[in-house]
């Protein structure tokens, strides 16, 4: 009988370490699974910021080079209309010279 009683102590013993080792385990798992969760959370924010800042230095560059490009049509356009100026002024100028000539070869004399 002592046997026996000394048997069920250690079956008692080892099923008691095995519920022990067991809850350990469980407690370690739990432990694993929220820190993969925590991190895959943090991977995420920082996957969101990165792509927000993108996007936002996207829109920055998108407007700068929209500056530039109105600043430069704005020169070409001041430049364009500097030229049609002195190509006014140039047809005024010259406008009598020519229209003397051609009257001139019109009438087959000179003009004064």
């Amino acid at each position: 009988m002592r046997v026996l009683k000394e048997r069920t102590e250690q079956i008692d013993g080892v099923r008691e370490r095995a519920t022990e080792m067991a809850r350990q385990a469980d407690e370690a798992l739990a432990r694993y699974r929220q820190t993969v969760a925590d991190e895959r959370s943090a991977s995420e924010s920082i996957r969101r910021e990165r792509i927000e800042r993108a996007l936002a230095e996207r829109l920055e560059v998108g407007e700068l080079a929209r500056q530039k490009a109105e600043e430069r049509l704005s020169l070409a356009r001041e430049e364009i209309s500097r030229l049609l100026d002195e190509a006014r002024s140039q047809v005024r100028r010259e406008a009598p010279a020519v229209a003397r000539e051609a009257a001139s070869q019109i009438l087959g004399r000179e003009l004064q």
